[in-house]
Formats: structure tokens, sequence, C-alpha cells
């Protein structure tokens, strides 16, 4: 099996061996695969940098693509995406992708030249897809410009009513756009508090749970490790004040193979954007380092054992999993995440970055330790083909306790 990264959305695409059509694992959509993989590592990393809003690197990219080949439909279509700054997200209701948009623009994306490019360059699919795109992404964009501009008539109106009744005040321009600041100020508060709501709400029912869950685990004192099983959920050492909950994924004789619960950061695989492995990575050193002294009593990591760790080659693209290493504090790898976490559903893990369910917590991707498509990328859960080293994601740390 082949597999690409979607160019709407950045899921990953799928198609059978030595077919040139694919269809999207997130969002559904089918298109052509480009024919060289030179290309289609070039587009994961533009897409990577678009959702990143990194556009200037994303423009890069793209032109880099046309300059070797002018015809090359998806190279135009990637530059509409990123002009508009079209991100894809799950709708709660039909939990399918759509588009939103992150930047404004007051040209019809209709009209635009690389658009009507990427029409011409386009086989007859393809150019129905990217029209029904199309579509959907100007009626986002006239809607919002229509809230725009109803809100600067009411802003007009408001300065008018403010003018009369402080009929006192002077009003030069400088006062004019202190009122203006103002009433913008308070209507950004008004819309922003009604999408807030219910994610409020939803955060509040997450921290009952989390916290009946943290009342339900059970804290590993020297009598508790005895009668832990596989799928256990048990409390071990804690993390920026916050105790850390790890779920018990295998006993093997008196050693026991635990992971942590949720994400309980986000950070790069490696703080440098070149082509690395497992054993030289700056998050291993982190997790045995920073993580380890930090995380543990001196009591807790006794129990903590030093294991070999074997990093595979990456099984689906060949890339080089480097030395294996010796750790006490390790990541997945490909194989052990599917095997573990057999379901997407399973796979899905959270990231709050208060600790508590206080702050913004989302479904997070989260790294594995086998390396990606190519040197410069690692694997992450549900996307095995991997993103850029350099890039902050999830980090579920694991270890093996001793039981004895």
């Amino acid at each position: 099996m082949a597999v690409c990264k979607c160019k709407m959305c950045g899921g990953e695409l799928e198609a059978a061996a030595g077919s040139r059509a694919g269809e999207c694992q997130s969002c559904g959509r089918r298109y052509k695969l480009p024919k060289h993989g030179k290309r289609s590592g070039i587009y994961g990393r533009a897409t990577r940098f678009r959702r990143g809003r990194e556009y200037e690197k994303t423009a890069d990219l793209y032109e880099s693509i046309l300059n070797e080949e002018i015809s090359v439909a998806e190279a135009y279509w990637s530059l509409v995406l990123h002009k508009y700054g079209v991100e894809y997200a799950e709708d709660t209701d039909t939990h399918k992708r759509v588009p939103f948009c992150c930047r404004i623009l007051s040209a019809s994306i209709l009209a635009d030249r690389d658009y009507k490019q990427a029409l011409a360059y386009a086989d007859e699919s393809t150019r129905s897809l990217y029209e029904e795109e199309a579509r959907a992404i100007d009626e986002i964009q006239k809607s919002i410009a229509a809230k725009a501009k109803a809100t600067r008539k009411k802003i007009a109106m408001a300065v008018l009513i403010c003018a009369a009744v402080c009929a006192a005040v002077i009003l030069t321009p400088k006062v004019i756009t202190q009122i203006k600041e103002e009433i913008v100020r308070q209507k950004i508060n008004e819309e922003t508090e009604k999408i807030l709501a219910p994610e409020r709400e939803r955060l509040e029912a997450n921290r009952t749970v989390k916290a009946e869950r943290l009342e339900d685990a059970k804290t590993l004192t020297p009598d508790e490790i005895q009668n832990i099983e596989i799928g256990s959920s048990v409390l071990y050492g804690s993390f920026e004040g916050n105790p850390l909950e790890w779920i018990v994924l295998s006993i093997d004789g008196r050693r026991a193979l635990m992971i942590t619960r949720d994400c309980i950061t986000k950070r790069n695989y490696n703080d440098e954007y070149t082509e690395i492995t497992w054993e030289n990575c700056s998050l291993r050193r982190w997790l045995n380092s920073d993580f380890y002294d930090d995380a543990f009593t001196e009591a807790q990591k006794a129990r903590i054992m030093e294991t070999e760790i074997v990093n595979a080659d990456n099984k689906e693209c060949g890339t080089e999993g480097g030395n294996n290493t010796v750790d006490k504090v390790f990541l997945l790898s490909v194989e052990e995440s599917e095997r573990y976490f057999q379901t997407k559903e399973e796979r899905m893990a959270y990231y709050d970055r208060q600790g508590d369910l206080s702050g913004w917590a989302f479904v997070a991707v989260w790294w594995l330790r086998s390396p990606g498509a190519y040197g410069d990328e690692a694997a992450c859960a549900s996307f095995p083909r991997g993103l850029g080293v350099n890039y902050p994601e999830g980090v579920r740390p694991a270890l093996w306790l001793n039981l004895e």
C-alpha cells in the first residue's frame, strides 16, 4: 500500500499498490496521487507549514514544484488553499471534514489566477472536486465579509450615539478611534462568549470525568504494585504539579509496561529539522533526563527498569530506525502502538495544557519513536508515515515497572 498526505485536510491518502487514485482516510475525498515520491514529500511538508500558518514557507515549497513542471494542477490548487488560509476540521454534527478560512481576501476564490490554472491542468474528476471545494470556500468568504460589513455599520452607528450622549466631548479623530476600539472589543467579547459557552460546559464535564477517574485509579504503593492488572489505571509520579495517570498495557513476568493515559505535553521530536533517529533525538534526551528527574521520587525511580529498546526500520517505507537503545523512559513504536491500541478510537489521546482540564483540551496526535517515511520525519499514532521532527506533537511516555 502506498500512502501520501491529503492536499485538502492533511490526512492520510491511501491507494492500492499500482493505483494512481487515492482516498483520504480523514475526509473521504478521492483524487489522483502525485507521480513522484520526492514531490509527495514536498506536499507533506508544505501541508504542515500551511496548517501551522507558516505561509511564506508554504508558498516557497509549492512554487518549487511549479518551477520544475508548470502544468501540475495539485500545486496550483495547493497555492489556492495556502492563499486563502484554508483548513479542515471535523463538523461535530455530521463528523465530516469541512473547510474554514484563516485568512480573509476581498477577491473571490472563483476569480483567482491559481485556481483557474488548477482547473486548466486538472483531469475531469479532479476539476469537479476543485470546483466543489472552491464554491464552499467562496460561500465562507462571503459570509465572513457580510459579518464584517455589518459590524462596521454597527460601529458607525455606535459612534453617532456616543456623540449624541456625550455632546460635551470633542470628537477628535483620536477619541473616535478609541470609541471604535472599545465597541469592537466588547463585540468580540460577546461573540467569543457565545462560542466558548458550549466548550466550557464540555470542559466542566471532562473535569468531572477526570476527577472520578483519578479517584478510582490506584496509587502505586508497594502493596498495590502486587495487584495491578493489564488495563489497570494507576497513579505514579507527577508532572508540573499534577499526578501522572498510567494505563498498564502488558505484564511480562514481574514487570509491567505502562503508558500515560493522555499526552502530558507537546514537544518537538527533535529541536533541529534534520535527519535523525530515536537514539539521538532531543525528545529521548528530555524524557530520560529532565522529565525522569522531575516526575519521580527516588523510591519511584528505583522501580523503573532500564530496558533495551529495539528501534526497527519503518516497515512500510524502509526508513532506518537506527541503533537499539537502553532507556528508562521511551515512546512506543509503530508496531507496539498497533498492538496495544488496535482501533482509531483507542489511539485517541487528549492533551490538556493546564493539566487539570481547566484549559483547552483536545484530541492530539502523539509521537512514536519509529522513523517516518523520510529520515527527517518520525511516526505518530495513526500517522505511521510520520510528520516533520521539528513539529510539536503530543508526548505519551512509556516505561517498564519492576513489580517485585
